[in-house]
């Protein structure tokens, strides 16, 4: 299968996935909160909330599991494979033991750290008990998940990661309709996860023949790879916790926590958008890790600029529907919460979502040269880039609140998303890979700023023609903004040998 076929079968895959997960939840998340009432539920978010935090502690040891197996598949190094991931399962083994442990601490105080009702306080304590240790045996599991990404078999991953959702949606309904609340919820989920891990295991023999776990396996060389790239990659990780999630605690402590709930809305769906730019770009990591690890970096270039370039364009569709009719959609959603778009008191709601979009906008533009960066194992410049804008963030963020309210936390996301991603990023890898930063920002580019273009300037002609006042009107609008868009961004976006390509792909392209 040629490398096109596979990357687009991992991405077609990836979106399946996310979408099934966004359905699931928000189908079942009403009923759960039904059954278990606003306050079981917020003990279960709490729970779920404190235990996700887990997941930083891993140190970056899977990331670089996955960097390793990938490399070693692809060299037909099957004992490298066999010696990292027993590596990195002697590694993770410790810290799943020490988390359990932690999590019979929690347990044992989640009703009195959570403010629990004295009758809701062994259900608590059950949940916070298994959760955590559920997530923490998933440490050394998940080591072997990454044998689907060493074979580039998203698509197997996420039929697991699907079948998991559903299952765990199907059994958390049957036991909240059998009366077993929060308690009986957490069992269903540490279940589905064990069953899950036990079935990841199993395919990592099936993918990776002749791969061999034990203790034999261990080596002193492969502890420093992992850790190595681990610790960079851990940084990288903390990195982008500062980003995603300092900005409400700035606001409370600079403003006041009443502004949070403006700038939660407008934030509300950049994290959405974020995870749909993740879900096309991560399945070029391993496809880029196999071609740095056979020395093609001809390959790399031509990623570099169809990965960026294709992406852009994708970003910029929804990039450009979240600042040309955020205040639209923001306005039908909470009609009844028209203050949080009136700038009377807070900056609207919109303009953050508008200022925050931009910003991934951007983001999105070096999506793929960041997977590209890790395939090439330059973890150490991504680590200090993403520290050095978690610091700018902050310090601008903490600068700007004051002067500027809510705008000034969200250009203080925005300007070292700027620097960093449209300045040091691009010249570094452009150096990496010999090529021409001032060509390659003009190719990567230019159907992307298209397609902005046009959607503004098509929302400036309908804004007093096309009148939203309900979902009806708001999707008439999105598509009259967004077809111009795509249509003539596709046009000028795309090379002559593209558009042929693609006509040739439909049974249109008759050849000559």
């Amino acid at each position: 299968m040629g490398a096109l076929r596979i990357i687009s079968r991992n991405i077609a895959s990836n979106t399946i996935g996310y979408l099934v997960g966004v359905v699931v939840a928000l189908l079942l998340t009403p009923f759960v909160l039904d059954r278990l009432g606003e306050s079981g539920f917020g003990i279960w978010s709490l729970v779920v909330a404190m235990t996700g935090y887990y997941g930083i502690l891993d140190l970056g040891i899977r990331s670089a599991v996955g960097q390793y197996a990938t490399r070693y598949w692809e060299t037909g190094d099957i004992a490298g494979v066999s010696r990292t991931i027993s590596t990195a399962v002697a590694l993770t083994l410790p810290i799943a033991g020490v988390l359990v442990l932690a999590s019979i601490g929690l347990a044992y105080w989640a009703p009195v750290l959570f403010h629990v009702a004295p009758e809701e306080a062994g259900a608590t304590s059950v949940a916070m008990l298994v959760m955590g240790s559920s997530v923490a045996l998933s440490f050394p599991i998940a080591v072997f998940g990454t044998a689907t990404y060493a074979r580039q078999r998203f698509d197997i991953a996420n039929l697991l990661a699907i079948g998991e959702r559903l299952a765990n949606a199907g059994l958390s309904v049957w036991v909240l309709l059998a009366d077993q609340g929060l308690a009986g919820v957490a069992w269903v989920t540490a279940g589905t996860q064990l069953a899950a891990g036990i079935v990841r295991v199993a395919s990592a023999f099936w993918l990776l023949p002749g791969l061999q776990v034990g203790r034999s396996w261990v080596r002193r060389a492969s502890v420093r790879e992992l850790c190595s790239f681990g610790f960079h990659n851990f940084l990288i990780n903390v990195a982008d916790r500062v980003v995603l999630y300092t900005d409400t605690l700035v606001i409370g402590v600079m403003i006041d926590s009443k502004a949070v709930s403006y700038y939660t809305v407008g934030g509300n769906f950049i994290g959405y958008y974020i995870m749909l730019i993740n879900s096309v770009a991560w399945p070029l990591t391993p496809y880029a890790t196999s071609r740095d690890a056979a020395g093609d970096h001809e390959a790399l270039r031509r990623l570099y600029l169809f990965g960026s370039k294709n992406i852009f364009l994708f970003a910029a569709v929804i990039g450009g529907g979240l600042i040309f009719l955020g205040h639209d959609f923001l306005a039908v959603w909470l009609h009844e919460h028209p203050e949080l778009l009136s700038g009377a008191v807070y900056t609207s709601a919109a303009t953050v979502m508008a200022v925050l979009a931009a910003a991934t906008l951007v983001r999105g533009l070096m999506t793929c040269g960041k997977q590209i960066l890790f395939g090439m194992r330059e973890v150490r410049f991504l680590s200090r880039l993403s520290m050095l804008e978690a610091i700018a963030n902050l310090g601008l963020s903490i600068t700007l609140a004051y002067p500027l309210g809510l705008l000034g936390v969200a250009l203080g996301t925005l300007i070292p998303i700027v620097c960093t991603q449209l300045v040091l990023q691009p010249r570094f890898l452009a150096k990496r890979l010999s090529l021409s930063l001032g060509d390659f920002m003009v190719r990567a580019t230019r159907g992307g700023l298209v397609v902005v273009a046009v959607m503004g300037l098509v929302a400036y002609l309908v804004q007093d023609r096309l009148v939203v006042d309900g979902w009806g009107s708001l999707c008439l609008k999105g598509v009259v903004l967004t077809l111009p868009a795509v249509i003539v961004g596709g046009i000028l976006g795309t090379t002559r040998e593209e558009k042929q390509l693609l006509l040739k792909k439909l049974g249109l392209h008759r050849g000559g």
